[in-house]
């Protein structure tokens, strides 16, 4: 009785624990939380031990205990929570199924039925820690390395060979040492299950800070370049009567070589004044406008075509973080085609937002470039999973979509943002 009660007591943790990282929390006390789940565990247990009911109807009442917890625990949307709850039950079947029938091959007939519980828990547990690979499709899937999965299944699975192997039938000093060993060895895969996380979240955490240090410095460096543009243009206005003046003395001299110089530099200062952006959104207009002045240094051609209202609510960090990382990446890809060349359409619509880069790149080297993974040009590739997480986040913050199209010399990227007002 109390290794069936330790074992279920580790079950309904190791669901909070996944629900949480799975799905949006309401907001609620940790004192709710708990109760709620305590509840769930007295429900679900009392009724399926017992009820002494067939087990389709434990199965029911297992999804309807689950599902009302995650009801009342989160706001994710009714799909996913159901979905959620399907994916749990139907693991923790397939498990003890699995478990059965290796008990069955590899202990005698009477064998511990404690053990293959245990396995069975273990099973299941290395099942339920790869759902958060998968949960958010193949994007998510592609991030996580062959460490990651090691990791995640080698534990649970070699506890289960010591279960079937050096627990079978029990321990010979009796059941309160099989207990022991028993929360030993969860209590191991629990353990490593929390350290692993929080080493997870440690690194990512680090990495984001390192990533928005990085922007931060690039922004301010924006900052001083428009500030030293804008500088340089107050000046030449300021001095347009005295080089008109100048320009008149050339020509009365017939001095047409300084008059030409004279020209060509008032020239060169005017068509740096023909800023793409000029839409009245201050965010926008900056970030566009200083990308076009870092992409004519690099000889690469930026056209834009700008349509957006001046008082759009979207947060000034995501239009920044989103423009900013989009067009740094069209930038670099263009920088190493043969014809170097961005196009930018941004349009607003009522309260929708509408985002379309497109930039020249390198052909296709082999099959392997046409996959849906998105290339990376950047020395450090954490960075660009890193920028093409906060892209996804952005896009699902405003409910968008994205879309990538990739051709033989052409990249392709367009954005929807819905109710920009309202968000």
């Amino acid at each position: 009785m109390a290794s069936l009660l330790f074992l279920e007591i580790f079950t309904t943790i190791v669901y909070k624990l996944s629900c949480d990282k799975l799905l949006e929390k309401r907001k609620m006390s940790c004192v709710k939380q708990t109760l709620v789940w305590c509840a769930f565990f007295c429900l679900c247990n009392g009724l399926t031990y017992g009820g002494g009911l067939p087990p389709a109807v434990n199965g029911l009442i297992f999804m309807a205990t689950l599902l009302a917890a995650l009801e009342l625990l989160y706001q994710a949307s009714h799909r996913q929570k159901l979905l959620l709850t399907a994916v749990f039950y139907l693991l923790g079947v397939g498990a003890e199924g699995i478990a059965f029938a290796v008990t069955a091959l590899l202990l005698p007939e009477n064998g511990s039925a404690m053990t293959s519980l245990l396995v069975s828990k273990l099973l299941w547990f290395a099942a339920v820690r790869a759902v958060p690979f998968l949960w958010k499709g193949s994007r998510a899937a592609e991030q996580v390395s062959m460490a990651d999965w090691l990791e995640t299944l080698m534990i649970p699975l070699f506890s289960a060979v010591i279960a079937v192997s050096v627990l079978g039938e029990g321990t010979e000093y009796g059941k309160w040492a099989y207990l022991l060993s028993m929360m030993l060895l969860v209590g191991i895969n629990l353990l490593s299950f929390l350290l692993y996380e929080r080493v997870r979240e440690n690194s990512g955490r680090q990495a984001r800070m390192d990533y928005l240090e990085k922007t931060v410095e690039q922004y301010l460096s924006m900052s001083k370049e428009m500030g030293s543009y804008y500088e340089e243009l107050r000046y030449f206005k300021h001095d347009l009567k005295q080089r008109y003046l100048l320009e008149q003395t050339y020509l009365e001299e017939k001095n047409y070589g300084k008059l030409q110089e004279s020209y060509q530099e008032s020239l060169q200062i005017l068509n740096q004044e023909k800023l793409l952006s000029r839409t009245g959104n201050p965010y926008i207009d900056n970030i566009v406008n200083y990308k076009a002045l870092l992409a004519r240094k690099e000889n690469v051609k930026m056209e834009a075509e700008m349509s957006v209202a001046s008082d759009a609510a979207f947060s000034e960090a995501d239009v920044c973080f989103l423009l900013g990382n989009l067009i740094d990446n069209a930038i670099e890809a263009a920088v190493k085609s043969q014809d170097k060349s961005v196009r930018i359409c941004v349009r607003m619509k009522d309260g929708n937002l509408f985002i379309d880069i497109e930039n020249t790149k390198e052909p296709l080297r082999n099959e392997t470039a046409e996959k849906k993974r998105t290339p990376t040009t950047k020395d450090n590739p954490r960075e660009h999973g890193m920028g093409l997480a906060i892209i996804h986040n952005i896009v699902e913050k405003y409910h968008g979509e994205l879309q990538i199209r990739e051709e033989e010399q052409r990249f392709r990227v367009q954005i929807w943002l819905f109710d920009i007002e309202t968000a």
